[in-house]
């Protein structure tokens, strides 16, 4: 039987100016709010509506590139891409997840500790600073020696400021005035071809394969199209750099508030090999892995995202016309406690057993269905290879003098956080 169409889901039809003011002023306590007065489907404004329940926010995800659609060409006319772009993307994320795959990461983690290590002893300097201003350039230096053969000094920086301008036009510039809209899409397409001159030089040098590593997404990508490959390398890395540098500043913020928990990822550190190549991340830092896993569950960096309906979806018993923006939220479901057992305390222990520690399809800190993150192995490596190596090897310490919230951007980052990083 076909579910008819909704079109009268309780909520706020119009957003007013004191809904648009709650919204800016705390939005997971406002969306907290709608959702206890109207249920877990409910409209927040015209051609808006929020889902709260995971299996239907999974539904929502299962459909994309097929009902819904996950992009826009913010840096251009905002146009959906057409069926044949989106066929083409996809087959280009297959290609390039292979270097990213559980095997690869374990097999080259010492790469991971390496890269981190050096970044992390880098910033070691007993100065006051923003972990923002450091951690995008921790995680693209991780992620590089799975992106491309060779290595460039201008490459990680140049995915930073990418990466920060294409950012700046989601948060900012879309409702802008046209000219500083047109201002801050030019930086972010000036950005993306700086970056592409960067990996274009390395990626032109042809290297071979990496010994043991049969792949890398320069390698992966080899039958595409020279320009295709170039995109999806610098989206990769752009990717890699200030979305999970959020996740590492929020992972800087709970180690300065925890030391217990500091205290036993520094005794599991002491035990690890001095190359970790070949090991795996859940035997030889469990409890760091779990750590890790809780600071995306506690501070998700893509804390509210979406599906645009270009078909009629089915949602439970909602049927969603075309058109319609469909918003959920990472934070507000990893923080419900019909999905968690107590959801407000930081427990890294909850991950050490066989089971997940939640509801089916209420961990989303890296989304799922076929947009799902291909780098989601290597994030939860990065972080908990820092955990274990700012235990180990350094003292951090809090510097600011105001208190740390959180700012509900693109992405969500700690504000006024001021960290001390000393040798240990």
């Amino acid at each position: 039987m076909t579910v008819p169409m909704t079109l009268d889901l309780p909520g706020a039809q119009e957003m007013s100016a004191g809904d648009a003011h709650a919204f800016a002023s705390d939005p997971p306590a406002y969306l907290r709010r709608l959702q206890d007065l109207h249920g877990d489907v409910f409209r927040n404004g015209p051609g808006q509506v929020y889902v709260g329940r995971p299996e239907l926010v999974q539904l929502l995800l299962a459909r994309t590139n097929r009902d819904t659609s996950a992009e826009m060409d913010v840096l251009g006319d905002m146009r959906a891409p057409t069926r044949n772009q989106v066929e083409g993307w996809m087959r280009a994320r297959r290609l390039a997840s292979t270097a990213f795959r559980e095997p690869a990461v374990t097999a080259h983690l010492g790469a991971v500790d390496r890269a981190v290590r050096a970044q992390l002893r880098a910033a070691s300097s007993g100065t006051p600073f923003d972990p923002m201003d450091v951690a995008p350039e921790v995680f693209v230096h991780a992620a590089l020696p799975f992106c491309m053969p060779g290595t460039d000094p201008a490459v990680a920086p140049a995915a930073v400021d990418a990466a920060r301008t294409f950012l700046d036009v989601i948060e900012n510039g879309m409702g802008a005035p046209p000219a500083q809209q047109r201002e801050r899409q030019e930086a972010a397409r000036s950005a993306k071809q700086a970056l592409r001159d960067a990996t274009d030089a390395v990626s032109a040098q042809d290297a071979p394969l990496v010994p043991g590593c049969p792949h890398t997404v320069v390698h992966a990508t080899q039958e595409l199209q020279p320009g295709v490959r170039s995109h999806v390398l610098t989206t990769v890395l752009s990717a890699a750099s200030v979305v999970p540098g959020a996740a590492l500043a929020w992972l800087f913020h709970e180690l300065t508030r925890r030391p217990t928990e500091t205290a036993r990822i520094r005794d599991e550190a002491r035990s690890l090999p001095d190359d970790l190549d070949g090991c795996a991340l859940a035997e030889v830092l469990p409890y760091a892995q779990g750590f890790a896993k809780e600071v995306l569950r506690f501070h998700p960096p893509t804390w509210m995202t979406g599906r645009a309906t270009g078909d009629p979806v089915d949602l439970g018993t909602h049927r969603l016309p075309p058109r319609q923006f469909v918003s959920f939220s990472p934070y507000l479901l990893h923080r419900d406690a019909r999905w968690w057992d107590e959801p407000e305390r930081f427990l890294p222990e909850r991950w050490l057993g066989s089971h997940p520690p939640h509801a089916p399809h209420a961990y989303l800190p890296f989304g799922s269905g076929t947009r799902v993150c291909i780098a989601t192995h290597l994030g939860v490596a990065v972080l908990a290879v820092a955990a274990a190596r700012l235990a180990s090897d350094h003292v951090v310490e809090a510097a600011g003098p105001l208190p740390v919230t959180s700012r509900f951007g693109v992405p969500m980052r700690p504000e006024n956080l001021r960290i001390v990083l000393r040798d240990a």
